[in-house]
């Protein structure tokens, strides 16, 4: 349910978009293309609750499939569209692309994980319309931060601003004492919209939340001025020899290679390190790109200790959960049985 708090966090945070540059706004007139599941936050809230409030078509999908989702883009003149950032990648790189009128596409949203840089540039230069993307947990009903327009150009690493007025942000550490800008530390949010507790769970509750409303996220994140930057999630950290390493870091250096179409880092066991990094890559049709020109190209943007031991080509896409991000723990499974 929608309550009256929410609602005035959602017009506050309209107010606080508002601008030449913005992405444009949810209202009467846009229309959506629903391509995430009900059962997640981004289709529930961002994209199904938030068009009852203002009124907005919705265009809903029974299955994710970029060829369609371009067929319907252009058939029911869909002016925005907020999945995983996987989404709107496909929907870029998908060989019928150009053979449809898109350009009633305004809004290029994400959630549910970070784009990498190089993949929010080329969205801004090849669609009229604009990316943008979201950072929240189901526990938050979505709300957290907002990046779009020329910031989110210009800062395309990062999750955006808070949401004001009736959302905070901090960086703590394990005894939720917060932490100074620039330092890395789990992110934790208090707002009006925040879940009172996990379902028949108190111990649960109690663990991720404190007496003052504070929710810890499960994100390791940091302040860079007034953007908020989601450094992993804090399970999914790899630490190598006791050396951390965050997997978005090294999939952002990945895809910048031109040949990578899609690309996931994780961590598996290792009897002398502890773990060892591995990845996962797709590779656009034609190119013959193999690990030792890869960790070459590497050489140049990470530390050597973060860059993968063990890369596998795939033959097909990378699989996939229902949310639309990659399924990591099957990656995982595979890596460690072979």
């Amino acid at each position: 349910m929608f309550s009256w708090a929410f609602i005035s966090t959602v017009l506050s945070q309209r107010e606080a978009r508002l601008g030449k540059d913005a992405t444009p706004l949810a209202s009467s007139e846009s229309s959506i293309l629903l391509c995430v599941p009900l059962f997640h936050a981004t289709g529930s809230h961002v994209a199904f609750l938030m068009s009852i409030l203002v009124g907005r078509k919705v265009v809903m999908m029974k299955k994710w499939d970029a060829g369609d989702a371009i067929k319907l883009i252009s058939e029911e003149k869909v002016s925005d569209i907020t999945g995983v950032p996987t989404q709107t990648w496909e929907l870029l790189n998908h060989p019928d692309r150009d053979k449809y009128d898109l350009s009633s596409l305004k809004v290029l949203g994400g959630g549910g994980g970070p784009r990498p840089a190089e993949h929010v540039k080329l969205l801004d230069e090849n669609f009229k319309g604009r990316p943008g993307i979201g950072y929240g947990l189901t526990e938050t009903n979505a709300l957290g931060t907002l990046a779009s327009g020329d910031e989110y150009i210009q800062n395309p690493s990062s999750a955006g601003r808070v949401v004001p007025p009736l959302t905070e942000i901090k960086i703590i550490d394990s005894k939720w004492n917060e932490l100074p800008e620039g330092e890395i530390g789990e992110v934790a949010i208090k707002s009006q919209s925040n879940m009172l507790g996990y379902w028949k769970n108190e111990d649960a509750t109690k663990e991720c939340m404190n007496a003052q409303g504070w929710f810890k996220s499960g994100d390791m994140g940091k302040f860079e001025g007034p953007f908020l930057f989601i450094v992993d999630r804090i399970k999914d950290m790899v630490i190598r020899g006791g050396e951390n390493i965050a997997c978005p870091e090294v999939e952002n250096a990945i895809y910048d290679h031109p040949d990578v179409l899609e690309a996931s880092v994780f961590g598996i066991p290792d009897e002398r390190l502890g773990e060892i990094l591995c990845s996962a890559i797709f590779l656009r049709d034609g190119s013959d790109l193999d690990k030792d020109s890869l960790t070459e190209f590497l050489s140049n943007k990470l530390a050597a200790f973060k860059i993968p031991v063990v890369v596998k080509f795939l033959d097909s896409n990378l699989p996939l959960v229902a949310s639309g991000k990659f399924d990591k723990p099957a990656l995982r499974k595979m890596f460690i049985e072979n």
